[in-house]
């Protein structure tokens, strides 16, 4: 592990749905000094980021599904493309810029597809899913010393984990924050997401130095 970043006057990356590095890769020509790439897939983990990491010291792989609490959950993991080796998945998907369509979502959310859609389509998986708000307090991240961007791109997981973090009051220690929100959902989901944008929106008017734009993938 790293020491946390406060104090050390860094540019650091945190990106909340890695996917297989594709926005990191397409943010290196901005000199982030560390970056925090979350991601829970173990495919996607073992075939892209894990080389990614070894490659670039820089970058830290937090492997676990981001949260507004911490709590075991069941994913249920796409099971399309489970007989390729990892050689013909990095041939068949590249991973430039552009993320790798893997569907996973947590069985507690509504999210994508219903749960028993999933049940029938994915691998289930009970994994232990990290407090957010709890990590980020961990880092010590120094507003105004730290520069830090923050993507969020989590299947509309934005509802638990931004909730959290602005329950907590972090909301005006990021310098940029980048959301892609999940509102095509219907019903509850749609809803949330609405209400989880509408209230960022509103506490980001407090924090004058702190940019927002809509990430697209």
């Amino acid at each position: 592990g790293h020491p946390p970043a406060g104090g050390k006057g860094r540019k650091i990356f945190v990106d909340l749905g890695a996917n297989c590095g594709n926005s990191w890769i397409a943010k290196r020509a901005m000199k982030f000094d560390a970056a925090y790439l979350w991601e829970f897939n173990p495919t996607l983990i073992r075939v892209y980021l894990e080389p990614l990491a070894r490659a670039e010291p820089k970058v830290t792989l937090v492997k676990h599904p981001v949260w507004g609490k911490t709590e075991n959950m069941t994913f249920f993991i796409d099971k399309r493309d489970s007989t390729l080796t990892d050689e013909a998945l990095l041939k068949q998907y590249p991973c430039k810029s552009s993320r790798i369509n893997t569907r996973n979502t947590p069985a507690d959310s509504s999210t994508f597809l219903t749960k028993q859609a999933y049940q029938r389509k994915g691998k289930a998986v009970e994994l232990e899913a990290k407090s957010f708000p709890e990590w980020w307090r961990q880092q010590g991240f120094v507003k105004g010393q730290d520069k830090v961007t923050l993507k969020v791109d989590i299947e509309a997981a934005e509802c638990s984990v931004l909730n959290a973090w602005m329950d907590a009051g972090m909301q005006c220690t990021v310098d940029k924050i980048m959301v892609e929100w999940h509102d095509k959902f219907s019903g509850e989901t749609m809803k949330c997401v609405g209400d989880t944008r509408n209230r960022l929106l509103a506490l980001l008017k407090e924090c004058p130095a702190t940019e927002y734009q809509r990430w697209r993938r």
